[in-house]
């Protein structure tokens, strides 16, 4: 979110507006919540996000018995 700000010697704000739509990928750690999903620079000008990807994940492939395999 972001808001303007006019003024010398009382501010005024104008009313907030979205900087842009995510979506926040959900935390493997349960306990976390949503504080690991963003962080900002030490400077204020910059900040990372770890979004939600819109496609399924890729299948995963197991292998069984696989030490019969190194026999052959």
């Amino acid at each position: 979110m972001a808001v303007g700000v006019t003024g010398a010697d009382s501010l005024a704000f104008s009313k907030p507006q979205p900087l842009f739509e995510m979506r926040l990928a959900r935390s493997t750690i349960p306990s976390a919540g949503w504080t690991t999903q963003y962080g900002g620079s030490l400077d204020g000008q910059r900040f990372l996000v770890n979004t939600a990807e819109d496609t399924l994940p890729a299948p995963m492939t197991v292998v069984v018995n696989w030490l019969a395999g190194l026999k052959k």
